[in-house]
């Protein structure tokens, strides 16, 4: 189960439940498809996948690639929503320099 929605200039992109690659896929798809298609460039881009119980090997890579391509339509800054704070860690340590220069911010869900 996934949303995309678009909240002023800020797309807004969440996933949940058992997330396999098959469906990252349809979700990457569509989500690239939006920012492309739509007239707004977007100032920034919200992965939230924080309600995913589980993800299955190859997922994570997709969601990289996603927010690379955000950050090629246009997105200034993407903010990603891991599940759980080692998750956190481990993104932050991976995408060091994009955190540093303020394109990339990892957040836990409140």
């Amino acid at each position: 189960m996934y949303l995309i929605d678009w909240n002023e200039s800020v797309l807004e992109a969440s996933i949940g439940g058992r997330v396999t690659l098959a469906e990252a896929r349809v979700f990457v798809d569509e989500v690239m498809r939006e920012l492309t298609q739509h007239p707004v460039t977007p100032t920034s881009f919200i992965l939230d996948y924080s309600s995913a119980v589980k993800v299955d090997p190859g997922v994570l890579e997709a969601f990289h690639v996603l927010t690379g391509y955000a950050r090629v339509r246009g997105s200034a800054r993407n903010v990603v929503v891991p599940r759980d704070e080692s998750e956190l860690q481990a993104l932050v340590t991976l995408n060091l320099q994009e955190v540093l220069e303020g394109q990339q911010e990892y957040r836990l869900a409140s």
